[in-house]
């Protein structure tokens, strides 16, 4: 939807303050977007928010992506749903 409010919110945990890298991929393991890369964020819990768009910002289709946190030097993944 183009209501600008089509946000998708990725949740997570830190230990304690990390560098933290956030990337979006589809079910067929192609990566569409990074998000914050390099940055750095408190510990407890985050937020990052993503706008449901590929880096050259052309709208994902609806569906199910995995969604990775990668910080100190771990790696959890989830999955997220975008809904046009």
């Amino acid at each position: 939807g183009s209501s600008g409010n089509d946000r998708v919110a990725i949740g997570f945990e830190l230990g304690r303050s990390a560098t933290v890298s956030v990337k979006i991929f589809n079910r067929a393991g192609r990566l569409v977007r990074q998000l914050n890369p390099g940055q750095t964020l408190n510990a407890g819990a985050n937020l990052v928010w993503w706008d449901g768009r590929e880096a050259g910002g052309t709208p994902v289709p609806s569906g199910l992506y995995v969604v990775s946190v990668d910080a100190l030097g771990e790696r959890s993944t989830g999955t997220v749903a975008v809904v046009e």
